[in-house]
């Protein structure tokens, strides 16, 4: 028997063996050309090159169209064959992604089927960066960075961060990594009352007042409640310690419930005015004197020193308004209450008209305007070449408690710190990027006075 070395030397050592494959390759090739010209048809070979990405399945078994294949009539009947799918770059044309898919949303990887124009661009960025995807929690808690800068400290919002030059910035815990107990025990109760009517019967009864306004900002960031949870926490003064924070798209600002929230103007009536209603009810005058001196008797004398007065039993007015990525219309822009002091309209997914804001709630000190790049454009949207941009149009002078102004991510320039602060004493502090505030510059100043003018 002839050993290894013998036959490596007859085949001509790795040269040989080299030659042997080509001749197996060659065969091969000749093989399969031989059954190509068999079959008078190049069908195979292009089955054979999208091989790779075909489903695991027919196409007949998963879209349900006649296939050749299984046809029981003959083929040379006469009528023609039904027709196939068109198959393009390995993929099956058909009225996907324009009609609805059944299963789990697509990844994020598929955007461009999905979305077009700035919406794709935006659902790229927000695949990138988590935090530029508005129904996160990131996102929602970039978002509300400002204006709970200037609201009073809550674990409700611990995790929350807050700008340094902020009144309670001292009090900034979200750099922890462990969650305050707080906000454990919120998301293990909220958890047991999944449902409306447990909400809204057994958990709120339960709870002390106090704790409903870090239930408010804790379920804004983390898990934002309906309409149907969200307004019941509300009740009964209608907002929780002077704050109301809608979140959408889960929930909504209802008009009436700002209608409610208005201050009365109506003052209690006198005697005299009580003597004129109960005459024009046709009641006699005797019987009104009796009732108003009864009255008189009852009340204390409110002049009194140890006498307790209602203004202690008032609740708290309406300070704080926060809209985040739930629309605004011009109806409830309206209905906004006048004695509104904060005032945050974050990421609306429609344009509103904000530059009626300083008619509608003069009184306004820190207002966050932030992730609205539609204040660019004109009301309406009709952009022609003298139209001035939502922006432009507001009446900044008429705020002259304006303390805070944001407008991050709003893809504005710089000479709107200028425009902002003209004629004030006061700078407004702007903030156009996260952490960082803007002011006046000193060419800015400059500019001003030159255009001052002295009055005869």
């Amino acid at each position: 028997m002839p050993s290894r070395g013998e036959l490596d030397k007859k085949a001509g050592g790795p040269q040989g063996s080299r030659e042997v494959n080509t001749l197996l390759h060659t065969l091969r090739g000749e093989q399969f050309r031989h059954s190509q010209n068999l079959r008078r048809s190049r069908a195979h070979l292009l089955a054979a090159a999208r091989s790779y990405n075909d489903p695991s399945l027919p196409f007949s078994d998963i879209y349900k169209f006649p296939s050749s294949r299984r046809r029981t009539a003959p083929e040379d009947d006469g009528t023609a064959p039904p027709p196939l799918p068109v198959i393009r770059d390995g993929h099956l044309e058909h009225g996907f992604p324009r009609g609805p898919v059944p299963g789990p949303p697509p990844p994020r990887s598929w955007s461009g089927l999905f979305r077009s124009g700035d919406s794709a661009h935006e659902y790229d960025l927000a695949a990138k960066d988590p935090s530029r995807d508005k129904n996160s929690p990131a996102f929602r808690r970039r978002a509300l960075t400002l204006i709970l800068s200037y609201l009073p400290w809550s674990f409700g919002s611990s995790d929350v961060p807050l700008f340094e030059f902020a009144p309670y910035a001292a009090h900034d815990t979200s750099d922890r990594r462990v969650p305050p107990l707080t906000q454990i025990c919120m998301g293990v109760l909220l958890a047991e009352f999944p449902d409306v009517a447990g909400f809204r019967d057994e958990l709120l009864p339960g709870i002390p007042p106090y704790f409903k306004r870090d239930i408010l900002r804790f379920t804004a960031v983390h898990d934002p409640l309906p309409n149907a949870k969200l307004y019941p926490l509300f009740e009964p003064e209608g907002h929780v310690d002077g704050e109301v924070i809608v979140v959408g798209p889960q929930a909504t600002l209802q008009r009436d419930h700002l209608l409610s929230l208005s201050p009365e103007t109506s003052a209690p009536r006198t005697k005299g005015e009580k003597d004129k209603v109960n005459q024009e009810e046709g009641s006699s005058s005797t019987s009104s004197d009796a009732g108003d001196e009864a009255e008189e008797q009852q009340t204390p004398d409110e002049d009194l020193w140890d006498v307790e007065t209602s203004s202690q039993e008032m609740p708290e007015p309406l300070h704080t308004l926060v809209v985040l990525n739930s629309p605004v219309p011009a109806t409830t822009l309206f209905a906004f209450p006048l004695i509104l002091t904060r005032l945050a309209l974050l990421a609306l997914p429609t344009p509103t008209p904000v530059h009626r804001l300083p008619r509608i709630c003069p009184l306004l000190e820190v207002l966050d305007l932030s992730y609205n790049p539609w204040l660019n454009e004109p009301p309406g949207g009709q952009v022609t070449e003298n139209s001035e941009s939502i922006l432009q149009r507001i009446e900044w002078q008429k705020w002259a408690r304006l303390t805070v102004l944001g407008l991050r991510g709003c893809d504005v320039g710089p000479d709107i710190v200028a425009k902002v602060n003209k004629g004030r004493w006061e700078e407004v502090e702007v903030v156009m990027e996260e952490h960082r505030t803007f002011r006046t510059t000193m060419s800015d100043v400059e500019a001003m006075m030159r255009s001052l003018r002295l009055s005869d």
